[in-house]
């Protein structure tokens, strides 16, 4: 569902793999991770996940922060419908700017993680990490990452986002170019899946 309120904004993409997830139909794909938050956790509901990405995003819009949506949902979006954890959103703003926003984002139902805390990001502390969760009602909540900087690299991968909206709410998406970066970079398993279904549905990129 959240992948079908940004697809119909572009295309319909075929939902195919040899494994996928029970409840969404999603294409899994080994992490090559653990995730953080209790073991076994299941994925999120669809609608959850919806819930998350649009809330997020409302509150970002209201605050006029430059960001894209990444991880997951991007990779969706751009290659091919896989299950997804969390919501991923990067920011091109000052880790020092970041206390309005959250106050926003709280207003939006998106609050500080319970046990996680802010950090950078690991091995090459590119990014300021805040990990917060969204609280839909009778649901267990959805992660939701902030990936926080002002730099060169992450004006880059702002330049590729496309605009798309969830529902009745705009949402910038991360642009191919920016997503194949970034999954050349982290290199785990299902990146090198997302590398290889961007690139199918993008032929273009591979040049």
């Amino acid at each position: 569902e959240a992948l079908y309120l940004l697809q119909k904004q572009r295309r319909d993409l075929p939902l195919t793999g040899s494994s996928t997830d029970s409840d969404t139909g999603a294409t899994r794909v080994s992490d090559g991770e653990e995730p953080y938050g209790a073991p076994g956790d299941p994925l999120p509901r669809p609608e959850d996940l919806v819930g998350a990405l649009m809330n997020t995003a409302r509150g970002l819009n209201q605050c006029g922060v430059n960001y894209v949506v990444g991880g997951g949902l991007a990779a969706s979006y751009m290659g091919q419908h896989r299950a997804t954890r969390d919501v991923d959103f990067f920011l091109l703003a000052d880790q020092a700017a970041l206390e309005p926003i959250l106050e926003t984002l709280a207003r939006n139902r998106v609050m500080p993680h319970p046990s996680e805390r802010p950090s950078f990001m690991p091995p090459d502390a590119r990014f300021w990490w805040v990990p917060l969760q969204y609280g839909a009602l009778n649901a267990p909540p959805v992660n939701v990452d902030l990936l926080v900087a002002r730099h060169e690299f992450m004006a880059m991968l702002h330049a590729t986002g496309w605009e798309s909206n969830a529902g009745d709410v705009r949402v910038r998406i991360l642009g191919p170019e920016g997503l194949v970066l970034l999954k050349l970079l982290a290199f785990r398993d299902k990146d090198r899946w997302d590398l290889k279904m961007v690139l199918k549905a993008n032929p273009g990129l591979d040049r």
